[in-house]
C-alpha cells in the first residue's frame, strides 16, 4: 500500500491514458464521419446527373409537341 499521494498520482496517471484514448476514439469517429459525408455527397451528386438528361428529354418532347 501505498500513501494517499502516491494514489493520487496513479490515478491521475491512469485518467490521461483514459483521456487519451477517448481523443483517439473521437478523432477516429471524425473522421469516419468526413468520409460518410464525402460518400453521400458523390452519390447524391451522381443521383443529380443521372437524373438531369430524363429531365432534359422530357423538357424537349413537350416543346416539340407544340
Amino acid at each position: 500500500m501505498g500513501t494517499n499521494k502516491e494514489h493520487i498520482e496513479q490515478l491521475e496517471a491512469g485518467l490521461g491514458g483514459v483521456q487519451d484514448r477517448l481523443d483517439s476514439m473521437e478523432q477516429g469517429m471524425v473522421d469516419r464521419l468526413h468520409h460518410l459525408e464525402e460518400t453521400i455527397n458523390r452519390l447524391t451528386n451522381a443521383m443529380l446527373v443521372n437524373q438531369e438528361p430524363s429531365n432534359h428529354s422530357i423538357q424537349r418532347e413537350g416543346h416539340k409537341g407544340r
